[in-house]
């Protein structure tokens, strides 16, 4: 399982436990403030009273938290959702009418209550409803700010969730996008070697079956150590420079730094290089490759010369973002997907030449 997902399981489990942490000392505290705080004195039984309070809160909260909202408000009803606030209102003020009609102290109503109460008993009754119903309403308006502050972190979660799937897509499609011109021109060349009887048809046969190994295995890994990827690079030139064994115009720079990057992020500028600077036919064509890591930042840099015949820069970008199985610009979706707003990637038109700059802060990964 790539690590992106393992960490949106974990995610999800922490958000779950906090809820029913969160829901659980939230109803503890409401519980004690009702304890604590003085009863209405035309109430008789006072533990009953504040029983039938929680009680009535609890449903009001969670009847507008799990059915309210979910079926009216997140579905943009927002005229039903009002009139069945409303209509709930009404319900607990009815409701907290009939438990104050049995809790209420008739018979020394007129001695704890003001003078005037005595003569508006109507009114009386309907003033008493008020606390519950008052409760409630601030129950209703908590719910309401919890549930779309989870609502939100969902939000987040899918959006993550989404981001990954797609990215564990594109890695797979990439993968898919072996280059077949390449494996055929390298097998074509293992046979030549084999039909001339060369002592290097080993070795090229092992590099190429590291090449594939790494693509088919290793690619399912979401990081990898930079020194695998540098040794993919240089059995890919090894392998090119059987086509021409007099080509030694690559120059190809490596610090030795090992930190962990994406797989075959870097191998589509070398293949690019390869095939706009055609250097295997060129007599003036040359590639120059470096990879240093600096405070936590990897540079690479791939430059190549231009062949006076060859169409523009800027076609060639277009070419190896559309025709390219693994282009350029299928590269800078990854990057945008895996390090976001932690790269930055040059392409530079020099005329004679084409340069590629790419920045990667590995300390402040995502």
């Amino acid at each position: 399982m790539p690590l992106i997902w393992v960490i949106l399981d974990v995610a999800k489990n922490v958000i779950l436990i906090n809820k029913l942490l969160i829901h659980s000392i939230g109803w503890v505290t409401i519980s004690v403030i009702l304890w604590i705080i003085p009863t209405p004195r035309f109430v008789e039984n006072y533990l009953l009273y504040r029983g039938i309070m929680v009680t009535i809160l609890a449903a009001s909260f969670y009847f507008n938290y799990f059915i309210l909202i979910p079926q009216l408000r997140f579905k943009e009803k927002k005229w039903w959702y009002l009139l069945s606030l409303i209509g709930l209102l009404a319900t607990i003020f009815i409701v907290s009418d009939m438990v104050n009609s049995r809790l209420v102290m008739n018979d020394r109503f007129v001695q704890f209550g003001p003078a005037d109460w005595g003569d508006r008993p109507v009114g009386f009754k309907t003033a008493r409803n008020i606390p519950i119903t008052l409760f409630s309403f601030i129950g209703i308006l908590i719910s309401s700010l919890i549930r779309f502050q989870e609502r939100a972190r969902e939000k987040e979660l899918e959006v993550a969730s989404v981001k990954a799937e797609l990215l564990h897509q594109e890695l797979n499609f990439l993968k898919s996008q072996i280059n077949p011109h390449f494996l055929f021109n390298a097998l074509n060349n293992i046979y030549s070697l084999a039909i001339n009887k060369s002592d290097k048809v080993g070795s090229v046969i092992i590099k190429l079956s590291e090449m594939l190994r790494y693509i088919i295995y290793d690619f399912d890994e979401t990081k990898v150590q930079l020194s695998r990827e540098v040794n993919h690079i240089k059995n890919y030139i090894e392998l090119q420079r059987i086509k021409d064994p007099g080509n030694e115009k690559v120059d190809f720079v490596y610090d030795g730094s090992d930190v962990k990057i994406s797989p075959l992020l870097l191998i589509p500028f070398v293949e690019n290089s390869y095939k706009h600077s055609k250097i295997d036919q060129d007599d003036n064509g040359w590639i120059k490759i470096s990879i240093q890591v600096i405070s936590q930042k990897l540079r690479f840099r791939v430059k190549n010369s231009i062949p006076d015949n060859e169409s523009t820069v800027r076609d060639q970008v277009i070419e190896a973002g559309k025709n390219n199985g693994i282009g350029i610009e299928n590269v800078r979706k990854r990057l945008d997907l895996i390090y976001q707003d932690l790269y930055k990637l040059e392409i530079r038109d020099n005329k004679n030449e084409f340069e590629v700059k790419l920045e990667l802060d590995l300390g402040h990964e995502y």
